[in-house]
C-alpha cells in the first residue's frame, strides 16, 4: 500500500502543474485580450496625432511664407527673403491663386490643402518642393506681384 501512496502523490503533483500551467495561460489569454484594443486605440490616436502635427507644420511654413510676401511687398521691388522652413514628408504640392497660398497634403482620409493669405500683395508660386526636409525659400517683390522660389541658400 505504501508504493501505491506514492504513486498518487506523484501522479497528484503532475496535475497540479498542468493546473497551474492551464491556469497561467488562461490569465495571460485575458491580459492580452483586455491590452489588445487598448494597444490598437493608442496607435490610433498617436497616428491621429502625427497627422495633426504634420498638417501644422505645413501651416506654419505656409503663414511664414505670407508673413515674407506682406513684408517684401511693403519695401518694394527688390527686396528679397530668404526662408529656411521645414517640410514634412505628407506634403505634396505648392501653388498661388491671386494672394493665397495653396499648399495640398496627404492625410488619414486622404487630399487635404491648407491655405494661408497675403493681405496685400499677389503671389506667384515658382519652387519646386519634393519629398521632407528643410528647404530655403526665396520671396522676393517683383513689381506688382511677390514670386516665391526655391533658393540654393
Amino acid at each position: 500500500m505504501g508504493r501505491r501512496n506514492i504513486k498518487a502523490g506523484l501522479k497528484s503533483k503532475g496535475s497540479r502543474k498542468g493546473q497551474v500551467s492551464t491556469e497561467y495561460l488562461m490569465v495571460i489569454s485575458f491580459s492580452l485580450l483586455i491590452l489588445l484594443p487598448v494597444i490598437v486605440m493608442a496607435v490610433s490616436y498617436s497616428e491621429g496625432y502625427q497627422s495633426r502635427a504634420k498638417a501644422d507644420q505645413i501651416k506654419s511654413a505656409a503663414d511664414q511664407i505670407t508673413a515674407a510676401a506682406d513684408a517684401v511687398y511693403f519695401e518694394g521691388s527688390p527686396a528679397k527673403r530668404t526662408l529656411k522652413i521645414y517640410i514634412p514628408d505628407i506634403f505634396e504640392s505648392a501653388s498661388t491663386y491671386k494672394n493665397t497660398l495653396i499648399m495640398t497634403a496627404r492625410g488619414q482620409n486622404g487630399l487635404f490643402t491648407v491655405t494661408s493669405k497675403s493681405q496685400y500683395s499677389n503671389l506667384t508660386w515658382n519652387a519646386s518642393i519634393g519629398g521632407a526636409g528643410f528647404y530655403y525659400i526665396t520671396v522676393e517683390a517683383t513689381g506688382n506681384n511677390v514670386t516665391i522660389g526655391e533658393s540654393s541658400k
